[in-house]
């Protein structure tokens, strides 16, 4: 239920990360720039990792079996997860779309709703509208 993290120059083991799946890890890959890796198990989860610290940062869930395969675009935006239910399914992987579709969700809200205090208002501000 774990997973290493190795320094391949040295040899060196970096980071155990053992807080995340329950159950036999069966896949992992890493993100082209090398700072995120993402891992697949039997729990039919997929846990986000950063490498250089080791530390869980999202869990993904989706698949109704084991996800038997994870790969990361070439350009670091796009997850795509295997699993043995037959399915593939597509993550965006892109921070700054998130955000953009994200803002685009909760824009009118944060301008006119009530209990929205004036300060939390302009928080998508700075985000340009994809509509």
């Amino acid at each position: 239920n774990t997973i290493k993290i190795w320094d391949v120059g040295t040899g060196e083991l970096k980071h155990t990360l053992e807080e995340g799946h329950n159950g036999a890890v069966l896949t992992v890959t890493i993100s082209p720039d090398g700072k995120t890796l993402a891992s697949g198990g039997r729990d039919r989860t997929i846990k986000i990792w950063d490498v250089g610290t080791g530390k869980l940062k999202d869990t993904l869930k989706g698949h109704n079996h084991p996800v038997s395969s994870v790969t990361i675009s070439p350009d670091g935006k796009t997850l795509a997860s295997g699993s043995r239910d037959n399915t593939i399914k597509i993550w965006d992987f892109d921070l700054d779309s998130l955000i953009q579709r994200n803002c685009d969700w909760v824009r009118n809200y944060l301008q006119n709703s009530s209990e929205v205090s004036q300060e939390d208002r302009g928080l998508c501000d700075d985000i340009p509208s994809s509509i």
